[in-house]
């Protein structure tokens, strides 16, 4: 991601995502006529999640750092909720067709449907017009046309948009929260509630799977509402919201059924995607656009990291007590809170 954050500071933002869909579409290719042939054999698997996860490295930092090309700064907040809104939708939208699919036609021809609407949207990457962004050369900002620079120093573009996070308070705490957020998430929100859905709600997957949908639902109406509407006061806003996002954590530790989970998750989602949609226009408003897709990168890096984490750590602390995660999840983000409203940077956000 560090490296896909690097890509986006340098070259143009539309040929990077189109590469990464021509890439996915290799690949979904590729797997298909593996399977057609039955000729599939796991290290094959190794190699396309790899390439994946590659593909993504180039994708997500260039679709963040594309948003503030395209639209103006004042309507930035319903670009990112459209974009953060549809996530989850795409989610539930692509799942249960994928599993029709499957029962219906087989795995090597879903692959080969997957490959053509990864096609499809490279084609659309390609008639779109290009992406004109600025680069700092020797000090000075430029606007950015297709071509290549002749210095390119990864490692050194890597420290150098490390060092600027690092010295810019706001940018570094907002870079924090994001990341306790996703520790707090990724893990609980997915082994978690699981493990507490098997062993006390009465529906097992069903109810699981209900309360996944709410936090999905939360998320797509906190995107929206955040995208509706005019802040002044984000640090403030920031640090409610954070708040708001333990206590409901630490509250999910006490659902003994369906209705209060689904409740919870809802409301959960709900501040999450409020956050997300605020904390994202902030940075791609404030971040010098030199530094732009490294910032994003960034986010995305730590995200990336910090997941398989959150699954050990979430499996280990739910085979003592399920309830038990959500009260070690929630604390960390409690905390956050009382961290942002010590910078005043942060406490001066607009």
């Amino acid at each position: 991601m560090l490296f896909g954050g690097v890509l986006s500071d340098r070259f143009p933002l539309r040929r990077l995502m189109l590469i990464s869909n021509m890439t996915r579409a290799a690949i979904a290719t590729s797997v298909a006529v593996l399977v057609f042939y039955e000729a599939i054999e796991i290290w094959h698997l190794y190699l396309f999640v790899l390439l994946v996860g590659v593909a993504d490295s180039l994708f997500l930092p260039a679709l963040m750092t594309t948003l503030p090309s395209l639209i103006e700064k004042d309507k930035l907040e319903a670009g990112n909720a459209l974009v953060r809104g549809t996530m989850p939708i795409g989610t539930l939208m692509g799942s249960a067709p994928a599993g029709l699919l499957i029962s219906a036609v087989g795995i090597a021809a879903t692959f080969g449907i997957d490959a053509i609407f990864f096609l499809l949207a490279a084609i659309v990457l390609w008639l779109m017009a290009e992406v004109m962004s600025s680069v700092s050369i020797n000090g000075d900002v430029v606007s950015r046309p297709a071509q290549r620079f002749p210095s390119f120093g990864v490692l050194k573009d890597i420290k150098d948009g490390l060092s600027y996070a690092w010295h810019r308070p706001a940018i570094r705490a907002l870079l924090l929260t994001v990341s306790v957020i996703h520790l707090a998430f990724t893990g609980p929100f997915t082994v978690g509630l699981a493990t507490l859905a098997n062993s006390e709600f009465t529906g097992g997957a069903t109810d699981f799977g209900i309360v996944r949908s709410c936090f999905g639902g939360g998320a797509f109406l906190g995107s929206i509402i955040a995208g509706s509407i005019v802040f002044k006061r984000r640090g403030l806003l920031l640090s409610i919201i954070t708040a708001a996002l333990g206590v409901s954590l630490v509250l999910m530790s006490l659902a003994q059924d369906v209705i209060l989970a689904a409740l919870l998750a809802g409301l959960i989602g709900i501040a999450e995607g409020f956050f997300a949609v605020i904390s994202f226009t902030w940075l791609q408003k404030t971040i010098s656009r030199p530094m732009l897709g490294r910032m994003m990168g960034l986010i995305n890096a730590s995200a990336l990291f910090l997941s398989p984490i959150s699954f050990v750590l979430t499996g280990a602390i739910a085979e003592v007590n399920p309830s038990l995660v959500f009260i070690v999840a929630g604390i960390p983000v409690l905390l956050i809170p009382l961290y942002l409203i010590t910078i005043k940077d942060v406490r001066q956000l607009t």
